[in-house]
């Protein structure tokens, strides 16, 4: 049949044609240019479904190119020169080999006739060629180069060319055959050509072939299951169901008359069926059975056992629940991905430590302190089951100390730590374990050795040291009555209440511990000396040159003018510079090293002495003027006078007491001049001229007692 259609009757036939087609089938129909291109599964070849595009529409007619290649063989040619398709044997091995095999005959009879328009060129002579035939390698004139493109080309010739070569034959020379060029350029025949693969065209009338229009949630195959979305009358397609819509029960109609799947699923099509309409596709109701678990499982969960980062990825799941009445079957996918991956967070989580921590933290303390001898007593035996989940009466008794550390082995913190939150009862096991061993831990006595150091201290403060001692020691006396810890002891858990006595006692004695309260040393004797000795001018006093050149009397060994210099004199330089080393001394005190009176008070008054000592030797070494030495002296010849008439007075005192005593015979001349220390020689003297010491008298009797009376002892 020709493509070319001019006459009016043409033209008006297949605007009505076209016109039924539309009213006749409701779906919109695929073409070349849609972005879907229509699928035909028509026919099959090596036990395979053949599947056909709609590549070119006619007034009346249809024409398909199969999708694939379907002929793989080889063609062999002596000719020297470019026969003509009809009498190549490629076109004979398609229309007498291929054309069977595909279809059957009552296939083929739903086959139209369509003639291949070429260009032939022998010589470089170009010649306008038909072909016509029910199958035939596709024309460039006829069908457009989306589709004849989709195959390697064959040759080296850049003309067009009507059948194409296997994409698995690489080397550029296998793929020549004999073939015709639509382009007129001359090409080179090969000889022995490897195999060919070929997409063949066929043509259907437009009433033998109905379109399947897409329904949301079925799509259409063939027998074998390959998706079109185009069938011929007479031959059979499926109704696959997309998961979401597999509840739904599907009738297929052609008319008004159902159509029956057979026992493999394929309906077959009326070979008078203007139109295929499918009902009953409906969306299966969402199945919420596993999200609504996953999200009570998650909302039950405790969010304060963990911190913003770790709950993050389930609160941002929970924070954006599905809308349940807006989705349906089709979001089923969406609803198990939801619950994948809220299960998948909570699966993440770890589990809730919180409860494990604190009894490891309590048992690790009381391990730590216990070791050390503080807080906890650990030595008391208790027999416990081997996962520490209750006590036991009968057994190997173990101390507190060894079960502490085997629980704490037993269940390691670092393999406990790794628990998911689908393992909180093994970390609930091992918080057991642990508070069920710090319950059987016993206490130690309360420290009060601070407490008692303190007591002890204000106790003993010295009176000779400190000011304030009497208020202090009755503060404390105050304090230990309100509870004396030596006499009524306390465990450690009242170790609060020792400590905070100890530091009220520890207040009290902090000011005598640290200086405040010591008495301090007194100064105020020192700063007299100090104030005397630095007005003090030591040139003002003689030396001891000046000393010398006066005299000294040979035979007292004192100053000629003693009453001036006194005895001190012949040693004036040297007690200068004992005054002057005394005051340095005194003047160099560090009185911060010796502000504490009971250290320094004995070194400040000895410093003070020795000061005041070299000042009052330094008195009699006063320079004097002339006017001052004669006044001593007048005042010495005075108090010469003065003694002279003393000693008169004392004589003639005396004289008349002894003239009186030898008066009265109290004593004799010889005894006198024995007094006053005369020799013995003049006292012999005295002897023999008759002056001798008296007799001694007598001793008188005593008179003997009268009669009758007793002697009075003395």
């Amino acid at each position: 049949m020709s493509t070319k259609h001019n006459s009016f009757t043409r033209v008006l036939c297949t605007i009505l044609s076209i016109a039924m087609l539309i009213s006749a089938i409701p779906f919109a129909m695929a073409h070349a240019e849609d972005e879907t291109p229509a699928v035909v599964s028509f026919g099959t070849y090596n036990s395979k479904a053949v599947l056909w595009n709609i590549a070119k529409t006619t007034d009346d007619a249809y024409l398909l190119i199969a999708k694939n290649a379907l002929v793989k063989a080889k063609f062999n040619s002596k000719a020297t020169g470019f026969p003509d398709y009809g009498a190549s044997e490629l076109a004979t091995y398609i229309t007498g080999t291929l054309l069977p095999a595909a279809f059957t005959e009552a296939q083929q009879t739903k086959l139209a006739v369509f003639t291949t328009n070429y260009v032939a060129s022998n010589s470089g002579t170009a010649a306008n060629k038909t072909y016509d035939a029910k199958m035939s390698i596709p024309s460039s004139a006829d069908i457009s180069d989306d589709f004849l493109k989709k195959a390697t080309l064959i040759g080296t010739s850049t003309a067009n060319n009507y059948w194409t070569a296997d994409a698995a034959v690489s080397s550029a020379t296998d793929k020549k055959v004999n073939c015709i060029s639509s382009g007129g350029t001359k090409m080179t025949q090969a000889q022995n050509a490897s195999t060919v693969a070929v997409r063949p065209v066929i043509s259907l009338a437009k009433a033998d072939l109905l379109a399947l229009t897409a329904i949301d949630g079925a799509t259409f195959t063939d027998a074998a299951d390959n998706a079109i979305n185009y069938v011929v009358r007479g031959e059979g397609f499926k109704v696959a169901l997309a998961d979401a819509y597999n509840q739904s029960t599907v009738v297929v109609k052609a008319g008004e008359a159902t159509l029956t799947a057979n026992d493999n699923g394929v309906y077959t099509v009326p070979a008078d069926a203007t139109a295929i309409t499918v009902e009953g596709v409906e969306m299966n109701p969402a199945d919420f059975t596993a999200y609504d678990a996953a999200l009570a499982a998650a909302k039950a969960i405790d969010s304060s056992a963990y911190d913003d980062e770790t709950w993050a990825p389930v609160k941002e799941l929970l924070d954006n629940e599905l809308d349940k009445e807006s989705l349906t079957g089709a979001d089923q996918a969406t609803i198990d991905q939801y619950t994948t991956d809220l299960n998948a967070a909570v699966a993440n989580l770890p589990a809730d430590f919180r409860a494990y921590d604190e009894a490891l933290a309590n048992i690790t303390e009381i391990k730590t302190k216990g070791d050390a001898g503080e807080l906890y007593d650990l030595t008391p035996s208790y027999i416990f089951n081997a996962d520490y989940t209750e006590e036991l009466t009968e057994g190997i008794a173990k101390t507190l100390k060894l079960h502490i550390a085997t629980v704490l082995n037993k269940y390691k913190e670092a393999t406990i730590h790794t628990y998911k939150i689908g393992q909180q009862a093994d970390v609930d096991k091992a918080t057991a374990a642990y508070n069920l061993v710090a319950s059987k831990v016993g206490y130690l006595s309360a420290n009060i050795t601070n407490w008692k150091a303190e007591k002890e201290f204000i106790e003993g403060l010295d009176a000779e040291k400190y000011n304030d001692v009497d208020e202090a020691k009755a503060a404390c006396a105050t304090i230990v009555a309100q509870h004396d810890y030596e006499t009524d002891k306390v465990d450690v858990t009242h170790q609060d209440e020792v400590d905070a006595a100890a530091a009220q006692l520890k207040e009290i004695a902090d000011p005598f511990r640290n200086g405040e309260k010591y008495i301090p040393t007194d100064f105020s004797a020192l700063d007299a000396a100090l104030a005397a000795a630095q007005a003090i001018n030591l040139d003002d006093y003689i030396t001891t040159e000046e000393y010398e050149a006066d005299g000294i009397d040979e035979k007292t060994e004192k100053p000629v003018n003693e009453f001036y210099y006194g005895e001190d004199g012949a040693i004036a330089d040297e007690i200068k510079q004992q005054f002057s080393a005394a005051l340095e001394a005194a003047q160099n005190v560090d009185r911060e090293l010796n502000a504490i009176k009971y250290q320094s008070q004995a070194n400040i008054d000895d410093i003070t002495e020795k000061l005041e000592q070299n000042m009052a030797r330094l008195v009699p070494l006063k320079r004097l003027t002339k006017s001052q030495k004669n006044i001593m002296k007048i005042k010495a010849f005075f108090e010469k006078i003065a003694n002279f008439f003393k000693m008169i007075k004392e004589i003639s005192e005396t004289l008349w007491h002894l003239l009186g005593m030898l008066f009265r015979k109290e004593i004799d001349l010889y005894s006198v001049f024995e007094m006053i220390g005369l020799d013995q020689k003049y006292l012999d003297i005295l002897m023999k001229l008759g002056i001798k010491p008296m007799e001694p008298e007598e001793p008188e009797e005593p008179e003997e007692p009268a009669a009758g009376t007793q002697a009075v002892l003395a």
